[in-house]
């Protein structure tokens, strides 16, 4: 009996193909019982299910799917296991260069959602999924890109129901063994039913809180743990421009490879060149091209290779001869583009495109007017003396910072701010601490007044508080009241870390035309709502009702008439009404 698990494994190796599919499914069923009962090791299993994705049966693959899954989440429930985590990734890595088409698709999606599940959300792990890109298969590719592209902490609902299922059961549990249903009260057994509530309740945080950067709309911490992205880009690159796939499947290789670039600020000159022969207004998806295209750009992009680019722009969307919404979309692009790397201007293509602010259209006047409010923030010099608004004068002074240039702080951001907000008292601790350090008295003569000692001494002090930081530990208060301050200016550093969307692009628009599936999907929700309504909520009102739902002018005429009835007009109607109501039949005359 203790040979009789290798040998249905060894069965299974060789012969699973010929085998028939229930008796297969029931030596897997019955693998699986072994491993239960901790009669077979993890790692040899686990290689084996792995192998069996290659049989043409898709009831074996989804049981395969839901075992490995479970089993794996099993052995790093209580603590990780390194050793099998380690062989099963490797593994994984040559199953995923397999010739067979199904098994490294499952294979893929097994790793997927143990990254999703936090179970194996490690470097190695994204790493291996990455070399998904490289593969010939369509399927393949479009699972790698959804799973860099979609955020991690958006899960379906399906695969948190065993979680919640769960959370369900273990406060049950301690509402069974603490609570005082069938037990004494005690001051004790509450506090044990308290600490296990609170004990689930921060293990329940824990996963409903969001798992990347709000402002970040993919999976950003997977993109982060990329090994070598420049080299890595560059082989996507060429993927990407010797697709074959369609055109959806190459939308979804810009975007990615905007948010590599974009994460890692990598350098691909060739990537903007490629993707300036698609920047045309006719072209399919050309908003979702440009917002790829300006979410690529950051400043350590030169701005040689991107002012073609913006040129082109400029000459095919902001021009008099196209339609509105279409200069206004070369001009927001722009603007996107000066966000990131402001060098890429010049004072000539400012001055013709801020005239548009003139515009009848809102859209392309609202789009001319926010490329002059920033260019009043990042370098007014730029723009013309007339157009650099009433704090012009003052923001003379700053220029945009040279390629490659950046800014290094010398004290923590704001802390110059903090002596506007000191109280008195804290003003005569720093002048007491002041005449504490001098180590010498100095003479003063006796017509010398103690108040101008005293305004020195707190002009020092003020004049000092700026590099208070490299002299002694700020106070909680302090850092509290430098993040107030931080948060009322917005920094132009932070404007490009900020995620784009279409609508960035398109800007205002008065009124925006409904799509077949918009219409469709409004069509759809009031079928739903009618489906919904009960028998009585379907019938219609009366004619009484649905006359004192009318307004006056409707039924004026009516009542007009009514009024004017002489009184055997009317007794005669009454009897009329009578006779029909004893007869039971209807006023009309069929």
């Amino acid at each position: 009996m203790e040979s009789f698990p290798d040998q249905v494994v060894e069965l299974l190796e060789l012969n699973a193909k010929l085998l028939a599919p229930n008796i297969r499914m029931v030596l897997v069923q019955c693998l699986i019982l072994l491993r239960n009962r901790n009669l077979l090791s993890p790692t040899s299993l686990l290689s084996l299910f792995f192998k069996l994705f290659r049989c043409p049966d898709k009831r074996l693959r989804e049981a395969l799917h839901q075992h490995i899954v479970s089993d794996i989440k099993k052995c790093n429930k209580n603590k990780r296991n390194p050793t099998l985590n380690r062989t099963l990734q490797n593994f994984m890595y040559t199953m995923l260069q397999d010739d067979d088409a199904i098994a490294p698709r499952e294979s893929l999606a097994v790793m997927i959602e143990l990254y999703r599940k936090n179970i194996w959300n490690d470097a190695k792990t994204a790493n291996v999924i990455s070399t998904g890109i490289f593969s010939k298969d369509s399927k393949l590719i479009s699972m790698t890109l959804n799973f860099f592209l979609v955020p991690n902490g958006q899960n379906d609902e399906e695969d948190d129901e065993e979680e919640w299922k769960d959370f369900r059961r273990r406060k049950a549990d301690a509402y069974k063994k603490y609570a005082h249903q069938a037990h004494k009260k005690t001051k004790k057994r509450k506090r044990k039913l308290q600490e296990a509530l609170q004990s689930i309740k921060r293990d329940r945080s824990k996963v409903t809180e969001d798992q990347y950067d709000i402002r970040k709309n993919f999976n950003y911490e997977a993109i982060l743990n990329l090994n070598d992205p420049q080299t890595y880009a560059e082989k996507v690159f060429q993927v990407l421009k010797t697709c074959t796939h369609g055109f959806d499947l190459k939308i979804s290789l810009m975007n990615y490879m905007s948010k590599l670039i974009h994460s890692h600020e990598l350098v691909i000159d060739a990537y903007y060149s490629y993707l300036q022969k698609y920047a045309q207004p006719h072209q399919e998806h050309i908003t979702h091209i440009l917002v790829f295209l300006a979410q690529s750009c950051h400043p350590m992009v030169s701005p040689e290779v991107l002012e073609p680019l913006m040129l082109s722009i400029a000459n095919s969307f902001v021009t008099d001869r196209r339609p509105d919404i279409v200069i206004a979309i070369g001009i927001n692009t722009i603007r996107e583009i000066c966000t990131r790397c402001p060098l890429v201007m010049n004072k000539t293509l400012l001055k013709d495109l801020i005239q548009y602010k003139k515009s009848k259209d809102k859209g392309v006047m609202m789009a001319a007017r926010s490329l002059i409010q920033l260019f009043r923030i990042i370098d007014p010099n730029m723009l013309p003396r007339k157009e650099r608004g009433k704090d012009g004068a003052e923001h003379s002074q700053r220029k945009i910072k040279q390629f490659g240039q950046k800014k290094v702080f010398t004290n923590i951001p704001g802390v110059e701010k903090l002596d506007e907000s000191l109280s008195e008292s804290d003003e005569w601790e720093i002048l007491s601490d002041s005449f504490e350090s001098s180590d010498e008295w100095e003479e003063v003569d006796e017509g010398t007044e103690t108040s101008e000692m005293m305004e020195d001494s707190t002009a020092e002090s003020t004049t000092d508080y700026s590099n208070i930081a490299t002299t002694r530990i700020l106070t909680d208060d302090e850092f509290n009241k430098i993040k107030i301050i931080q948060s009322k200016k917005r920094k132009l550093e932070d404007l490009y870390d900020d995620e784009m969307d279409e609508d960035d692009i398109i800007g205002y628009v008065k009124r925006r035309k409904n799509t077949k599936e918009d219409r469709m999907n409004s069509i759809y929700e009031g079928r739903d709502e009618w489906s919904r309504k009960t028998k009585a909520d379907k019938l219609s009102l009366t004619n009484k009702e649905k006359s004192k739902r009318k307004n006056y002018g409707m039924m004026r005429q009516k009542a007009l008439t009514k009024m004017k009835r002489s009184s055997r007009t009317k007794a005669q109607i009454r009897l009329n009404h009578i006779e029909r109501s004893k007869k039971g039949n209807s006023h009309r005359k069929w």
